[in-house]
């Protein structure tokens, strides 16, 4: 029970299930334990700002954490850019996700969320067309996995995102958009 690296499972596992709460008692129960854990940093600062009403101040200096212990890591470059997104500091937001996207291994299934968090960051910097070419390969992405699953027999179920990404496009392609 008080194993940092085992409390960072189960918080990985709550997280997997959708049960939020329980995932964010875990990943700070772990970093209780030890504080170096950049991952579970990471995780948390990102459940902190998906949250509603959440704690941005802390997800922000969760994540600077997560990004100064891993300095090379996708994921904490995505979280550091989508919580300075989510705070309104686009401009710093952009480069940590770009890095992101550029740093992702092009096989994870984490790439086209990572796009997604790019093409908002765009659009509310007024780069509409950037905004529609992140979505596109954020579209790619799951196609590309979607197709992988189906070779080997198994049924995918299209996450959330995936249609968050086509009424994004849509919107921003549409005959509104100008």
């Amino acid at each position: 029970p008080d194993s940092a690296d085992i409390l960072h499972f189960l918080g990985v596992l709550y997280e997997h299930q959708d049960d939020r709460d329980k995932a964010i008692g875990y990943y700070e129960k772990a970093i209780s334990y030890n504080p170096d854990l950049g991952d579970a940093k990471n995780n948390l600062a990102y459940l902190l700002a998906e949250q509603q009403g959440g704690d941005l101040d802390r997800a922000l200096s969760l994540a600077q954490e997560a990004k100064a212990l891993m300095p090379d890591n996708a994921n904490a470059a995505d979280t550091l850019g989508w919580v300075l997104y989510k705070r309104g500091v686009t401009s710093a937001a952009l480069g940590y996700l770009q890095d992101a996207e550029a740093g992702m291994d092009p096989n994870s299934q984490s790439l086209g969320v990572v796009r997604y968090h790019l093409a908002q960051a765009y659009e509310a910097n007024e780069e509409n067309e950037k905004a529609l070419a992140s979505l596109d390969r954020a579209l790619a992405s799951f196609a590309r996995h979607e197709a992988a699953a189906q070779e080997r027999g198994v049924e995918m179920t299209e996450p959330g995102w995936v249609e968050d990404v086509r009424v994004m496009r849509q919107r921003l392609s549409g005959p509104a958009a100008g």
